[in-house]
């Protein structure tokens, strides 16, 4: 076919109509996925905005803009990037607080937990709570029945459950059988329970108070100390002696230094009393590991004390002042209860020769300034107290009859003369006050009859009239249960509760005790002995009463208070305790079944080990647990385990967690021991040389190595 030129043409452009356009290459390439990171999203727009388009440009004010404020509508913005970020940290900082205060709660002894508990209770955020934690700044809740529970047993033992045992109706013991005792069979605990915000002492421990003492609060004591600038630790430790140490022991005028402390005038408060201060609260504070190993010169009670030491040096080149006096008898004090009180009796003669050049057991000359008389007379009542306390205990010549020659106020009448030590319990806004005074001039008042106890004892043995004994101490005799008998009523068998009001009691019972395991018979004339032998056959009938009674308050103590906080004379009657039951043990294993008890141990009616051995779990309990702040009760603990063979030691050892020291153990612990107390002693007409600690852990190094 022939085509021409213009049908060439048009039949060309017929055939690019009809043939497909090509693409090029780029535009037949699929579209590839973008890459990382994809643009965020535009934010969802909110209901009120898909009703109503924005007209203005949203600020992202806080918590609204003004605008959207105006409009009613929610403000629509774009997060920044930090926000978002800060808002996931606070996400995270509750978790993680929550996560600590829960694993906290799980991890942590049941003290603290109370104590965390009562916090969350109280309405504390949760990031207070998480900072009380952090600080170990948690403070026990007690709880207010049975806070303290039996050891070895659900309940005492049955032989103390007797009519006439007074001090089962001491409102300081806590008693399983709480229906019973809120009956009228004890009408002292249906009082307490009729007004528990004023006496909410009855219901708990007196671990759980906190002092009040505002002054405390506002004192800076490294302004007298160059041993440490922490001024929070230290407010904290010296709180705790003030609650725990000074109301059985003092040794100055609380008011009076805490008032000088912050007038800073020199008088009652200065560096060298400051320090000596400060070492013993150290033993006060739980968290200082390490507190009873007096040796170890990292610890800060170490360097309070040899600063206190230095400053004793320096000051005894200056006039003597009662504050040296009151620091030197501290120092005392801490050493004694350290296992070294063969040290701790020079520093006491010490004392008593600056006493004595200052004429501060002598009548005071008139003063003008009130607080400087109270000063001198407090100080000398609280020098002659610690005097006839060591040298009666350590059973040593008083070498001296100097008693003070004033006389205590009333305290019934001049509370504030005496320094009143208030305190406050949780769930409470309560203030309590402990009645330091009364406690105080009674403590002075037994402590005047101790000391002559300990003169009619070393004048009979000087005067070589061993027979005259019962007729020298007859008088002193009468006098202690007449010092029993007139006791304030907030010291009398069902009001006790405070510890040193309990100690008060052990230790009167500690020397009727002693007294009446003395012979009777007397070679002196009839007409002499005759009121004296019969006195003394009167106290031997009671002997096994006063035991009783005894044991009941350490029972009462433990049940009451526990045993954990810081009490160094607790650790002579626990002591005391220990060995007479160790005693018993030993008579009870080697006694047939059917032979009952005899002799001295009339106080068990049942001579059955499982009535003797709780009683030994807790004398042996408090010894381990005051052994965590003293040096001294933590080797009578390893003494009384020593003292059994290991078949009767392994039941004590169980319940209190205790160990047996190997021999270098007991060879380090004789090297630290310079001691003459006499913890074994009996009775007071023995010579208890062989007893005294010296001895004693001289031979218990010896089993191990000899």
């Amino acid at each position: 076919m022939t085509i021409d030129g213009s049908s060439e043409r048009e039949f060309l452009a017929d055939m690019g109509k009809n043939r497909p356009v090509k693409k090029p290459f780029k535009e037949t390439l699929k579209p590839l996925r973008p890459l990382l990171p994809s643009p965020l999203p535009s934010p969802a727009p909110s209901s009120s905005a898909v009703q109503e388009p924005l007209t203005h440009q949203c600020n992202g004010v806080k918590p609204i803009c003004y605008h959207c404020k105006v409009k009613g509508i929610d403000c629509i913005y774009r997060v920044s990037v930090k926000d978002t970020l800060k808002q996931h940290s606070d996400e995270l900082c509750k978790v993680r607080v929550t996560s600590n205060i829960f694993h906290a709660i799980q991890t942590c002894s049941d003290h603290d937990a109370s104590g965390i508990y009562h916090y969350i209770r109280a309405g504390m955020d949760p990031e207070s709570v998480s900072r009380h934690i952090g600080t170990r700044d948690i403070k026990p809740v007690s709880q207010t029945k049975r806070r303290y529970i039996l050891p070895h047993r659900t309940q005492m033992p049955t032989y103390l459950m007797t009519p006439d045992n007074n001090y089962l109706d001491a409102l300081a013991q806590e008693w399983p059988q709480e229906s019973s005792a809120q009956s009228g069979a004890r009408p002292g605990l249906k009082e307490a329970s009729a007004d528990n915000s004023q006496r909410i002492q009855y219901l708990m421990p007196y671990g759980a108070a906190d002092l009040v003492e505002p002054r405390l609060e506002c004192c800076m004591p490294s302004r007298w100390t160059s041993v440490s600038s922490d001024d929070t630790l230290m407010r904290e430790i010296l709180k705790l002696y003030f609650l725990y140490e000074y109301p059985s022991a003092p040794f100055f005028h609380k008011d009076l230094f805490l008032d000088d402390m912050l007038a800073a005038t020199g008088r009652f408060c200065t560096s060298l009393l400051v320090n000596a201060v400060l070492s013993q609260a150290c033993h006060c504070y739980n968290r200082f590991t390490n507190r009873a190993e007096y040796w170890y010169p990292h610890t800060l009670g170490y360097k309070f004390s040899a600063e206190a030491k230095r400053l004793l040096e320096l000051e005894s080149l200056q006039d003597e002042s009662i504050t040296s006096i009151q620091a030197i008898l501290i120092l005392s004090c801490v050493l004694n209860f350290s296992g070294l009180d063969r040290i701790g009796l020079v520093y006491i003669r010490r004392a008593l020769d600056m006493g004595r050049n200052l004429g501060l057991l002598d009548s005071p000359a008139e003063a003008n300034d009130a607080n400087v008389l109270r000063n001198r007379v407090f100080t000398a009542w609280c020098l002659f107290n610690w005097r006839s306390l060591t040298y009666y205990y350590m059973a040593i010549h008083p070498n001296a009859d100097e008693v003070p020659q004033v006389d205590l106020h009333d305290p019934k009448e001049h509370v504030d003369w005496y320094g009143e030590i208030n305190v406050k319990y949780p769930t409470s806004d309560a203030l309590i006050p402990t009645r330091f005074g009364l406690a105080f001039k009674a403590q002075c008042e037994l402590a005047v009859l101790m000391h002559r106890l300990t003169s009619c004892r070393y004048a009979t043995q000087c005067d070589k009239s061993d027979g005259t004994l019962v007729h020298n101490t007859a008088r002193v005799i009468s006098d202690l249960h007449a010092w029993y008998a007139a006791l304030p009523e907030c010291l009398r068998p069902y009001n006790i509760v405070f510890p040193k009001d309990l100690k008060l009691h052990l230790q009167y019972f500690t020397i009727m005790i002693q007294l009446s395991n003395m012979p009777s018979h007397d070679t002196s004339p009839p007409s002499v002995t005759t009121s004296g032998v019969s006195l003394m056959a009167t106290i031997q009938n009671k002997v096994a009463m006063y035991k009783l009674n005894f044991e009941t308050i350490i029972w009462a103590y433990y049940l009451r208070h526990g045993f954990e906080t810081p009490d160094m004379m607790l650790t002579l009657f626990l002591s005391f305790l220990a060995f007479d039951f160790v005693d018993k043990v030993k008579i009870y294993s080697e006694t047939p079944q059917d032979l009952g008890i005899q002799g001295s141990h009339k106080v068990l009616p049942d001579p059955v080990m499982e009535e003797i051995r709780p009683t030994l779990i807790l004398a042996q309990k408090g010894l381990i647990e005051q052994g965590q702040s003293y040096y001294l009760p933590q080797t009578v603990a390893h003494l009384v385990l020593a003292d059994m063979d290991e078949e009767t030691a392994e039941p004590i050892l169980h319940p209190n967690g205790g160990s047996v020291e190997d021999a270098d153990a007991r060879q380090l612990r004789a090297q630290h021991i310079e001691a003459c107390l006499p913890i074994k002693w009996r009775s007071f007409s023995e010579t208890p040389n062989h007893e005294r600690l010296n001895s004693l852990v001289r031979r218990y190094a010896a089993i191990m190595t000899g």
